[in-house]
């Protein structure tokens, strides 16, 4: 008798892995919209401001407000940028969100997801936290910065590979890192990703990511970006590299971080600014 059970349960199995199999995926494509999901919520920083004399329990409630109302804005398939605001007993909390234009809506929102529950690691009487990944960065201040461009805690992080004795990779991140730094500013939205060939490397490719928070000025961004590119100095020779800032993010890596065809055009954005620079005082 457990013999013709065992026999049963075995013959059972294939379909039992099918319709688990098939469920999984049914699930990934209306999950991920029919698309690999890659949120990249690989962390670069997180930051948090220093503790006061706040109620952490209201400081808590307020900030749930907050993260449900951005979350709410992301998940309109329009939206890759939402701010929010509350105010409880007095206290005011200011929320800001941002995710890479490249990623889908459904990494968008997995993306921010990671960031509501790892932004907690701050504490609850904090008067803020910031959290930088690859795919989005999200913050909360008690006070309203959604303009502030630039601060003290902007820093870089440069992957940890290099490459040795390789001038023409150095000299085309600089021009990556230089392209993005002219074109982020002055062209709408303030997002810029590019592709270039690294000559007489065997098909190595810089793709390079500049962006800047909506809310910001043009000078503001500008003045971020520029920040970002003299920090790049320290890594021109590293596979990969990271700048942050509280306005602004800028990336470079050997390695495809975005897809090919979503890459930006930004041929006319040089021609003026060297058109521009070219015409005397």
């Amino acid at each position: 008798m457990k013999n013709t059970a065992r026999q049963n349960l075995q013959q059972k199995r294939p379909f039992f892995f099918f319709a688990f199999f098939f469920n999984f995926m049914i699930w990934s494509w209306w999950t991920l919209d029919g698309v690999v999901s890659d949120p990249q919520t690989n962390l670069v920083k997180l930051w948090c401001d220093n503790e006061g004399d706040i109620d952490g329990s209201i400081m808590k409630e307020i900030l749930n407000e907050t993260l449900r109302e951005l979350r709410a804005q992301i998940k309109d398939r329009s939206k890759r940028f939402a701010t929010a605001q509350a105010v409880k007993s007095s206290i005011p909390v200011y929320a800001l969100f941002q995710c890479r234009n490249y990623l889908s809506v459904a990494d968008c929102l997995s993306c921010f997801d990671v960031a509501a529950v790892n932004i907690r690691n701050c504490s609850a009487r904090a008067y803020g936290g910031r959290l930088v990944y690859d795919g989005c960065f999200l913050r909360y201040e008690s006070s309203q910065i959604f303009d502030w461009a630039s601060e003290s805690w902007n820093n870089i992080v440069c992957g940890n590979q290099t490459i040795k004795d390789s001038p023409d990779l150095a000299s085309t991140v600089q021009q990556v890192i230089n392209n993005l730094d002219i074109a982020t500013p002055r062209i709408p939205g303030f997002y810029v990703a590019t592709k270039t060939p690294v000559p007489n490397s065997n098909g190595l490719n810089i793709y390079g990511l500049g962006q800047c928070v909506d809310t910001v000025s043009q000078a503001g961004c500008q003045t971020c970006m520029d920040i970002a590119l003299a920090h790049f100095k320290t890594c021109l020779t590293n596979t990969d590299a990271k700048s942050y800032d509280i306005g602004c993010f800028m990336r470079y890596s050997t390695t495809a971080f975005f897809a090919d065809n979503q890459t930006t055009d930004i041929s006319r954005f040089l021609l003026k600014h060297a058109g521009s620079s070219n015409k005397g005082p």
